[in-house]
């Protein structure tokens, strides 16, 4: 038997644990923030209450419980049960307010892989969950004011929602979060909404307050390590404010098109300017080493480009073709020539609608039987060699040289290099290159390294002629194969067609 002594002892430990926990883990900024949300009128309604109101009488397993939440919330989602998880959500968003990740788990599951999902079906429903998806962290910011994080997560979310698709805005999604009232207000952070915002311009406004709280922060070191292990810097917000302006300006750009008269020419001009201004602060701060040049010059250019592109817009309501035609390929030369002199450091946003032009500009009318065909080159834009076709082994792909003149084709073999412990075996590749039209074709084969080492011909005007030749490769890497007219004329002829493939392990 237990002696009086012992029992003493643990008497003394029961009491000690009882007034720990009301008088210091109780009276903690925590748990006080944390009990809040005991309260069972404050949860959603639904079928994951009666889970909840059993893990109150846990105590002092709670950790467990919300283990259990986050296996449930896993479940919820394999049966795809949407509205179900949205509950787990708000639940655990309750139960760990202070765990930054919780929210960014939260926020990036409904906006992305949820509405992700739901836009095959609708996209009012895809866009009702990025919309829960952007509150959600709001409500998490106004939760952990102090927080880099969260805030540097919503404007990331506003960036790159509308922009992950390379080349390409989501103008859709652009246009509900400047018309959605509540978006505006929430992130806005205003009662009444005054001036409606792109999302761009809302992601700068989170961008700049993510790197100021880590400024405040401090110490030797300025960067703020989230849970995970991502480390944000002043720097790096700046950079992507440097994005938000160009995606901005895109977004006016493409407003603007449809009309010579319309505003968004300026602002579009604006916005390039604002950017340019911003790459030079960056250049300030960080010293000249943190920006590419590049970027200065295309602002620079993209402001002469925007007066063409106003021109085009003129030139097309006018209702001359030759005209508009003239006044296109004025707009792709200039704009391809300002690719070729900085590669693609737009985001693609330049170079997508630019490859579509080019591509609607080589449609040729093909005269077979008696009657008319269309002819679209859908590789066009692939004049230089970073932005060769890359050919696949045994499948032939079709161009021409329109829109002309000086056109020029190039395609792109690419050998894997071998794993670390093996070596490159020296193989052959087989190219084979077919001229339709009136064209008679140079085909050149250049390694990795810009060395020539084949250049074959495919002669003739009538008919249809074929070369097939093999080269040597080395070395892994990528052997450029350059399509040209041998001798182009003032004028093309009506048919400038070839087909090309090649064959390689």
């Amino acid at each position: 038997m237990m002696s009086a002594c012992r029992w003493s002892v643990l008497a003394a430990l029961v009491a000690a644990l009882v007034l720990l926990q009301h008088f210091g883990i109780e009276k903690t900024a925590e748990k006080r923030e944390e009990n809040v949300y005991t309260n069972i009128a404050d949860l959603p309604p639904g079928d994951m209450v009666p889970t909840y109101v059993g893990s109150l009488f846990l105590g002092s397993f709670r950790a467990v419980a919300i283990d259990v939440f986050w296996i449930q919330l896993h479940d919820a989602q394999e049966a795809r049960r949407w509205y179900l998880c949205r509950e787990i959500a708000e639940i655990l968003s309750k139960l760990q307010p202070h765990n930054e990740e919780v929210w960014a788990m939260i926020a990036w599951e409904f906006a992305y892989n949820v509405a992700n999902g739901e836009a095959q079906r609708s996209e009012e429903k895809a866009w009702q969950w990025v919309r829960y998806g952007l509150l959600k962290l709001r409500e998490g910011i106004r939760r952990n004011p102090r927080t880099p994080y969260l805030r540097y997560e919503l404007a990331r979310f506003l960036w790159h929602k509308p922009t992950w698709q390379v080349g390409r805005l989501d103008v859709g999604l652009l246009q509900r979060i400047e018309n959605d009232d509540e978006i505006q207000r929430q992130i806005q952070d205003v009662d009444v909404v005054k001036e409606r915002k792109s999302a761009f311009e809302l992601a700068m406004r989170w961008y700049r307050e993510a790197g100021g709280k880590i400024r405040e922060r401090g110490g030797d070191e300025l960067f703020y390590t989230t849970q995970m292990g991502l480390n944000l810097r002043p720097d790096t917000m700046d950079g992507f404010i440097r994005e938000c302006m160009i995606a901005e300006a895109m977004y006016r750009w493409h407003l603007a098109m449809g009309s010579a008269e319309s505003p968004e020419w300026d602002r579009a001009a604006e916005w390039f300017r604002k950017a340019a201004e911003h790459v030079e602060s960056m250049q300030r701060v960080y010293g000249p080493r943190a920006i590419d040049e590049d970027f200065l010059e295309l602002f620079t250019h993209m402001r002469e480009i925007l007066e063409a592109g106003r021109e085009v817009a003129r030139r097309l309501a006018s209702g001359d073709e030759a005209a508009k035609t003239a006044a296109r390929l004025r707009y792709v030369r200039e704009m391809e020539a300002l690719l070729r002199a900085l590669g693609s450091c737009e985001n693609g946003l330049v170079l997508e609608p630019l490859s579509a032009a080019k591509r609607d500009l080589s449609l040729e009318t093909i005269r077979i039987g008696g009657r008319a065909y269309g002819f679209r080159d859908e590789t066009e834009f692939n004049d230089t060699t970073p932005f060769a076709t890359p050919l696949q082994s045994r499948v032939v792909r079709w161009g021409n040289f329109k829109p002309g003149p000086g056109d020029v084709d190039r395609y792109m073999v690419f050998l894997r290099g071998p794993d670390a412990h093996d070596t490159f075996e020296e193989r052959t590749v087989t190219v084979g290159v077919k001229r339709i039209g009136q064209l008679p074709l140079r085909v050149r084969v250049y390694d990795p390294q810009g060395v020539l080492l084949e250049s074959r011909d495919v002669g003739g005007t009538e008919g249809e002629t074929s070369e097939t030749f093999p080269f040597t490769a080395r070395r892994p890497g990528g052997y450029t194969i350059d399509v040209r007219p041998i001798d182009e004329p003032a004028v093309l002829p009506p048919d400038t067609r070839y087909g090309i493939g090649a064959e390689f392990e």
